[in-house]
């Protein structure tokens, strides 16, 4: 087993606008030497502005926040190609929040009453670029798994669909995915419309619920 100390250190910002969570935090992971906290944001607007600055290996990013929210950061910083690990720890299990951070790409979604050794080991899966969730969320999420016609049938998708759907996951608009594809932005159109006939689905949100459970990175 090779010791934790000798292995890459993992720079992390921890953004939340509450000091005692930030304090919290820091304190749990401290007996994780791997883990290094090297930046505190209590805004959105200060958090896209360190992790820009620094660029730490991992970000968790609380939802809620004034000036800009979580998924505001998550949002600008995809769009500006951060290479940072977005991860949202946040006290909200609902839908709406997560299908909200999903859409905009961030790299998981982990509620704030996992302990310390399941945020350690989210933050290191999360670095080797792995998407992130609490075992609540994924039951949330696995409650909501939708297959064709609900009726549990195999649904047949082509290499190419699962391209796009890859893409589709991890937040990139159909510009992007024609660009990367070198495909047309119609064909990009036609192969998410003919995704959503086959799974049922008709939601953006939908199918990267669908891409996340069924084909996790």
């Amino acid at each position: 087993m090779i010791d934790e100390t000798e292995q890459n250190i993992i720079e992390l910002v921890i953004a939340d606008d509450h000091e005692l969570v930030r304090s919290g935090i820091i304190r749990v992971l401290s007996v994780f030497k791997q883990i290094q906290v090297v930046g505190e944001a209590a805004n959105g607007v200060e958090a896209v502005e360190m992790i820009e600055d620094l660029k730490p290996d991992v970000a968790l990013i609380d939802i809620l926040m004034p000036q800009m929210d979580g998924v505001g950061v998550v949002k600008i910083l995809k769009m500006h190609h951060c290479e940072t690990k977005l991860v949202m720890l946040t006290a909200f299990e609902d839908f709406s929040y997560i299908d909200r951070a999903l859409i905009v790409g961030a790299d998981g979604y982990l509620a704030k009453d996992i302990n310390g050794a399941e945020l350690a080991d989210a933050i290191k899966t999360a670095n080797r670029g792995k998407r992130v969730f609490s075992s609540t969320i994924l039951q949330m999420m696995n409650a909501r798994k939708m297959n064709l016609k609900g009726d549990g049938a195999f649904v047949a998708i082509t290499h190419r669909e699962q391209d796009v759907l890859n893409l589709i996951a991890d937040g990139k608009s159909n510009k992007e995915i024609s660009t990367e594809l070198f495909l047309s932005v119609r064909t990009v159109e036609a192969h998410r419309a003919n995704l959503m006939m086959k799974l049922g689905i008709t939601s953006t949100a939908g199918l990267i619920r669908y891409a996340v459970i069924n084909y996790p990175k």
